[in-house]
């Protein structure tokens, strides 16, 4: 695997950066430029939460995006993640441009088939200060604990505790199985089958006797049902004599109330013919009452606009008041070129007063600096040696000139006082003229506004008294006429209700056809009811006789009833003890089964345990041949990293600590120098990844903090070699002449 590009969007100090990360890269520049955060958001895209990134957000942003692409074989990947204040981040992956993964869960899972999280912790990403502490870390826990966890043994040790637990829980659970077994009695499987057999034998005989009730029950069934249909249509023929009686009554009160009904019909159409004999004489009543209506409209609209018009009241005044604010204005122009020189004479005096300020810090930086002038010191001008008097001299000159100066800005201060003031006192009288002027215009708009209003008023006065006088209007008031109006509303209302009267004639008529038409039919109703009563036949004593009979039959039918019960009854009592022995005869097989597959577990157990145990079986076998081979290839990288020619072989002590070998024989770690140290951690990184990684991938933050100039010299040829077997990247504030990676200077960024 290799990484090709990172591009990082609102990340840190970072508004937008695209950096090419294919050939490695070393990343420089002044401390707080955002070196480390650029190596973050490497992390941040293999890790599974973006919970611990969320500072990384550059200020005022509301998101942060951080894109890369990487290539692992033929395949080019391209990972994107966005990281919000307050929600979850998303990510999305493409493998050859082609979608692969869209949501955080599922491009973290795809992720780990190309660099696991975990392996990029453990070996290959070095926080700033961190470099050494694997070696440190070998030397302090004994090495085993350190060793193992870099290995992954620390799983297989996880393991053996789990199947430690697993056994306890199953020798708890094969108790607790044996307890329950110990309940049945010896042979309980051949005396449940014996009970079983001597319950199906007594059911059999009580299902024959159960048959046997049923039917005498089936029989005495078929006569009940005999007897209820004769009694059932004896009855209906009661029911319909009853309701034909019923009816017969409310056919006679239907008739009485129809010719009551048909008496009041008749009435209703006489009352109508003299209705509209007096709508006629209400008719030409109104016909001399309707101008009152137009006229009322009229005089209305005559009171409101001349109550309109005298509110208007006189636009002389208004126009008088205009006429004195236009006069004033004419002055306006004459201010505001008296403001403009004011201006410009204040802008001169700040200019020669920040000249003089700039003159007279000169002069006193310039008597300081007489004041520590050494005994050897020359005159700027001649270029002779300066002698005391010659001093004295020039400093005399320069407090004489420093006080003048002084003068000079109080003299140009007050002067600048007083033309800032002059200048205040026109820009006020100039925002004054500007209100008036504003207020002025609103005045024009309201007189031509009334003027307007005014002239529109009169002309509609005129308009109405034409139409008095077009109405014939006698002078009459306007509640004169509001009365006539009453009245010819009192008029018309009286018509509307003759003639909603006489609207209902040709109802009543048609009302009056259909009630004589429904009399007709409910005589002709009653003589057939009558006739039907006629011919139904009933007898109650009849009546009786059956359901004496059905009565009997009944007793009959519940003493099977009774009997067909008890038969019921014992045979489910036989069906529970067959099924509660069946039930415990199930639960002995059970857990006899539940006991030899325990046994099987336990037996399977106890040999994995002893697999995994952490001092002997697979994981001792392991940890040995990790260790040798860690061991020769950690000699190999330190060898051709450090190229000390005294240094022979490393290897792991007995207590698996490290322990350097050469022609003078043998010592541990602490006594090799700093940079030493330093050039041993890489070499047993790389061994590690050699050892346990597919992807040879190194990321260090400032690897140079703690070296003298020539270990970085010697460090930076060592990472060189490190970055031709593998990728590189670096973060670094030091320059190293001799590390050869490109570039990245964010010293100006």
């Amino acid at each position: 695997m290799r990484l090709l590009e990172l591009e990082l969007e609102n990340w840190g100090r970072h508004e937008r950066l695209k950096i090419d990360l294919s050939g490695g890269l070393q990343i420089s520049g002044r401390n707080g430029t955002g070196k480390s955060s650029i190596l973050e958001a490497i992390r941040f895209i293999f890790s599974e939460s973006g919970a611990g990134y969320k500072s990384k957000i550059r200020m005022g942003a509301d998101h942060a995006r951080v894109k890369v692409r990487l290539e692992k074989g033929k395949d080019v990947y391209g990972i994107e993640k966005r990281l919000y204040p307050k929600k979850a981040s998303t990510a999305v992956m493409w493998v050859n441009r082609s979608p692969a993964a869209d949501n955080a869960a599922s491009v973290y899972n795809r992720l780990q088939e190309v660099l696991p999280e975990d392996l990029l912790d453990r070996l290959m990403y070095v926080p700033q200060g961190t470099l050494t502490e694997i070696v440190s870390r070998l030397r302090l826990k004994g090495g085993r604990q350190e060793l193992d966890r870099l290995f992954g043994l620390d799983k297989l040790e996880r393991v053996y505790k789990g199947i430690g637990e697993e056994l306890k829980v199953k020798e708890v659970a094969q108790g607790l199985l044996g307890q329950q077994s110990a309940k049945y009695p010896p042979g309980a499987d051949a005396l449940y089958d014996k009970e079983l057999q001597a319950i199906l034998s007594e059911r059999k005989a009580l299902e024959k006797r159960l048959e046997e009730h049923r039917m005498n029950q089936k029989i005495t069934d078929s006569k009940i049902e005999q007897l209820e249909k004769k009694i059932r249509d004896m009855q209906a023929v009661k029911k319909r004599k009853d309701e034909i009686s019923v009816k017969l009554g409310d056919l006679r009160v239907k008739s009485c109330g129809l010719g009551k009904e048909v008496d009041s019909l008749k009435e209703n159409l006489r009352l109508l013919g003299e209705k509209k004999a007096e709508i006629r004489v209400l008719v030409a009543a109104s016909c001399g009452l309707e101008k009152y209506s137009e006229m009322r409209d009229m005089l209305v609209r005559l009171s409101e606009d001349e109550r309109i018009l005298a509110s208007l009241g006189s636009l002389a005044g208004k126009k008088k008041v205009f006429g004195d604010v236009e006069s004033a204005l004419n002055n306006k122009y004459g201010l505001e070129i008296e403001y403009e020189a004011n201006n410009e004479k204040a802008s001169r005096l700040r200019s020669g007063k920040e000249v003089k300020r700039q003159q007279l810090v000169e002069q006193k930086n310039y008597l300081k600096d007489l004041a520590s002038l050494s005994g050897r010191a020359k005159c700027p001008r001649c270029n002779q040696k300066l002698t005391e008097g010659h001093v004295a001299e020039e400093r005399k000159t320069a407090e004489d000139r420093i006080l003048a100066l002084d003068r000079e800005i109080k003299e140009l201060s007050c002067e600048l006082l007083s033309c800032q003031g002059k200048a205040d006192a026109v820009k006020k009288q100039l925002e004054e003229l500007v209100k008036k002027e504003l207020e002025n215009k609103q005045r024009k708009q309201e007189i031509e506004k009334d003027a307007a209003q005014e002239a529109a008023l009169r002309s509609d006065l005129e308009e109405i008294r034409a139409g008095l006088a077009k109405a014939g209007y006698a002078g009459e008031s306007l509640a004169e006429v509001e009365g006539r109006l009453k009245e010819l509303s009192g008029v018309e209302a009286r018509i509307s209700v003759y003639r909603e009267d006489i609207g209902k004639e040709d109802q009543y008529a048609k009302e009056l056809t259909v009630k004589e038409e429904i009399r007709l039919k409910q005589s002709s109703e009653e003589n057939l009811l009558f006739r039907e009563s006629e011919k139904l036949f009933y007898d109650d004593g009849l009546l009786e006789d059956l359901r004496a009979r059905r009565e009997g039959f009944m007793s009959q039918r519940s003493n099977a009833s009774l009997e067909t019960e008890r038969a019921v009854s014992l045979v489910r009592e036989g069906q529970a003890k067959e099924t509660d022995i069946s039930s415990r005869r199930k639960e002995l097989s059970e857990l006899k089964t539940k006991e030899k597959e325990l046994n099987v577990e336990l037996s399977l157990l106890r040999e994995a345990r002893d697999v995994f145990h952490t001092d002997k079986g697979v994981v001792k076998y392991l940890r040995e041949k990790y260790i040798r081979q860690l061991g020769i290839l950690l000699t190999e990288h330190f060898c051709r990293i450090s190229q000390n020619p005294k240094y022979k072989d490393i290897v792991f002590d007995q207590d698996y600590e490290l322990e350097i070998r050469g022609a003078d024989g043998g010592f541990s770690v602490d006594q090799l120098s700093g940079g030493e140290r330093v050039q041993i951690a890489l070499a047993l990184r790389m061994a590690l990844l050699e050892l346990l990684s597919p992807v040879r991938l190194l990321i260090l933050d400032e690897p140079f903090g703690s070296l003298d100039k020539d270990h970085r010299e010697a460090l930076g040829e060592s990472l060189n070699r490190i970055a031709g077997e593998g990728q590189l990247l670096i973060v670094t504030h030091i320059p190293v002449d001799s590390l050869q990676l490109p570039e990245l200077d964010l010293g100006g960024y």
